[in-house]
């Protein structure tokens, strides 16, 4: 169940924020399953209270931003019923629908409406028939104003029972008190839906949080690109090398995101440049290759220079590319 998780979280084109709440539920009615049973080892039971204090501390984390607690919310298929599914005390339910309600009223709740106003130099009513209509001889405005007057009474009656009488109530408090839909399972879809034919203020809301990706990079990717980057030839490299290098390599993979031609020309410059006049021939001098441009352009405490931090950018990933 872990290697699971971990493979669903991992990879960004599957897993979205509203995921993360569940997997780490999920696993920790495992690990309680485990540490509660005591016919198992002693050592499985500690090992499954372990996990359970490490669950917790990631758990914990959460509460860190918004977006988790919002993003469940405004899941339709789990919704206020998921947390309370899951035996979350009342109070952080509520604090959670707190969250949401200022962050609809802040940016997303549309303004009132205000009445249209009556032109300036519009004449005023009057039951004795003055103004513009008295002037023609009443005829035109008496008939319009009645047919005018049928259709709002009209749209008023049916409005219980049609999208027009949505409109006098907060969107979001309707949407609250609905119960969730357990079929739905794309909520995304279920939003842009809406945002075409429902109240697209909730729905733009819904969408940006939604969309949110459970993690920024592909995990189990980025570690196996730092292990080809830092290797047992390369491990001076500093920090700043390192992540440099690793976040140009993952860009590398987003076609026209980087200019290929200038990349390449730019290490074929650098991997040419003549070594510097009297300088004593070592084991740090500069050699053909994009593993030589990376040796020169650290030194031997690991620091790279500001002349050269760009250079050792770019040869780390030319060596990243030279293995794949």
């Amino acid at each position: 169940p872990f290697l699971f998780a971990t493979k669903k979280i991992s990879v960004s084109d599957r897993a979205l924020v509203q995921d993360v709440i569940p997997y780490m539920d999920i696993l920790t009615n495992l690990v309680d399953k485990f540490r509660k049973d005591e016919k198992l080892a002693p050592s499985v039971r500690a090992t499954a209270q372990r996990g359970r204090v490490i669950l917790d501390k990631y758990y914990t984390l959460t509460d860190e931003t918004m977006i988790y607690r919002l993003a469940m919310i405004l899941h339709p298929g789990h919704k206020l019923q998921y947390f309370r599914d899951e035996n979350w005390p009342e109070e952080w339910i509520t604090e959670a629908v707190e969250l949401l309600r200022a962050e609809w009223r802040e940016y997303y709740k549309p303004a009132p409406e205000e009445p249209e106003e009556a032109p300036a130099d519009a004449p005023a009513p009057s039951s004795k028939g003055k103004g513009k209509a008295a002037a023609s001889g009443g005829r035109g405005t008496g008939r319009k104003s009645a047919q005018a007057s049928t259709k709002n009474a009209t749209t008023a009656l049916f409005a219980s029972i049609s999208n027009a009488g949505k409109g006098t109530r907060d969107a979001l408090e309707v949407y609250l008190e609905e119960p969730k839909l357990l079929t739905i399972k794309d909520p995304l879809e279920h939003w842009h839906m809406m945002s075409q034919s429902g109240d697209p203020s909730l729905a733009r809301m819904a969408l940006d949080f939604l969309s949110v990706p459970a993690t920024s990079t592909d995990a189990e990717r980025a570690f196996s690109r730092g292990h080809l980057t830092v290797s047992r030839l390369r491990h001076s490299l500093n920090e700043e090398s390192v992540r440099t290098s690793t976040v140009l390599g993952s860009w590398a993979n987003i076609p026209d995101l980087i200019p290929e031609e200038d990349f390449i020309e730019f290490i074929k410059t650098s991997s040419r440049r003549p070594r510097a006049a009297g300088a004593a021939a070592d084991n740090n001098a500069p050699v053909a290759g994009p593993s030589g441009v990376a040796h020169a352009a650290t030194s031997q405490n690991g620091n790279v220079s500001a002349s050269s931090s760009k250079l050792s950018v770019s040869s780390s990933q030319a060596t990243v590319i030279e293995i794949d």
